[in-house]
């Protein structure tokens, strides 16, 4: 598993990337075997992941959900995320290969394995908040907007950066990412049964 340290290398390159500095990609490896290491980037991911499912939970018996809300539950909310994480990995790669661009495939999922983790993060930080003042549901509200807006261009910077990619290509695979997870995760919730 990468350490601290190797994760924020990426994590600088990624945030080059992000302000359309192309030297970003010297801090990632998008080698076969860093293809395969960016995958740890769910772990690094899960600890924000494990409280936006609690702060789900909590919504979910609010709203008077039924059945197992213990480990099942959680277990069920870990399939759902990782099941969108890797269709929107599949999706954007089926999109790459239209565009006649599947070259890219590796730096794809590498940048976006990578930053999926400070957005876990992000996300994780606002869902404690919203458990800890429930009040607060406009300033969450927004606040979770701002992050989907950010992840939304940094997801479309990263594209835009790739060789040969320009802004119209950009756009749709960024768009691609979003509704991936627009579309199918009330979708899975009900399949999974932790929808509200």
């Amino acid at each position: 598993m990468p350490g601290l340290e190797e994760v924020l290398f990426y994590l600088r390159g990624i945030l080059q990337l992000i302000r359309h500095n192309p030297a970003g990609w010297r801090n990632l490896d998008i080698s076969e075997r860093g293809v395969s290491r960016s995958f740890w980037a769910i772990a690094w991911s899960l600890p924000g992941m494990l409280v936006s499912w609690l702060s789900w939970r909590s919504t979910y018996i609010e709203f008077g959900g039924v059945g197992d809300t213990g480990a099942l539950f959680i277990f069920r909310m870990a399939v759902l995320d990782l099941t969108i994480w890797l269709l929107q990995i599949i999706f954007v790669a089926a999109l790459l290969v239209y565009m006649k661009k599947a070259q890219h495939f590796k730096s794809m999922v590498v940048a976006t394995n990578w930053l999926s983790v400070p957005f876990s993060i992000y996300s994780g930080t606002l869902s404690a908040l919203q458990m800890l003042a429930p009040g607060g549901v406009v300033l969450w509200w927004i606040l979770m907007n701002i992050g989907l807006a950010g992840a939304i261009y940094a997801s479309y910077s990263i594209y835009r950066m790739m060789n040969g990619i320009t802004t119209g290509p950009a756009i749709s695979l960024a768009v691609t990412t979003l509704l991936t997870s627009l579309i199918l995760t009330p979708i899975l919730q009900t399949y999974l049964g932790v929808s509200l």
